[in-house]
């Protein structure tokens, strides 16, 4: 079983923001998407939505000393942020749900979820209906 270690630096929490969705989080983001009239995912759904992380490599918001966690350069960070938000809506559309920038941890990061609407096909005629 893989350990999982979070550098979370609880006192930078609060530069954490939501870039897409209710800025109240994920599950009222998820009530909010559904009360649009999306049909929710059925019961037997293993799993229904798709999570993503972003992020780059230190250097990438660090240029100058990656080493110095907890530091970004602002212009790299809005850059990163816009190019990387196009690129969800791009690919997502409105199955974007939720995305939120963390910036409590060693390197800036985007938490994001995704949940797939799928339209359904007309039955053909004259062919039965599954059971």
């Amino acid at each position: 079983m893989a350990l999982l270690v979070y550098n979370i630096v609880k006192a930078r929490s609060k530069l954490n923001r939501s870039l897409e969705g209710d800025e109240r989080g994920l599950m009222q983001s998820l009530r909010n998407f559904y009360a649009g009239g999306v049909k929710k995912p059925t019961a037997q759904s293993e799993k229904p939505y798709l999570r993503i992380v972003l992020s780059a490599s230190p250097e990438h918001f660090r240029p100058d000393d990656p080493e110095a966690v907890g530091i970004w350069n602002e212009d790299c960070l809005d850059a990163w942020i816009e190019a990387s938000m196009n690129q969800l809506r791009q690919e997502h559309g409105a199955d974007l749900v939720f995305a939120e920038l963390h910036l409590d941890e060693n390197t800036p990061h985007i938490h994001a979820v995704v949940a797939p609407t799928y339209l359904r096909k007309a039955r053909v005629p004259g062919k039965q209906k599954r059971a």
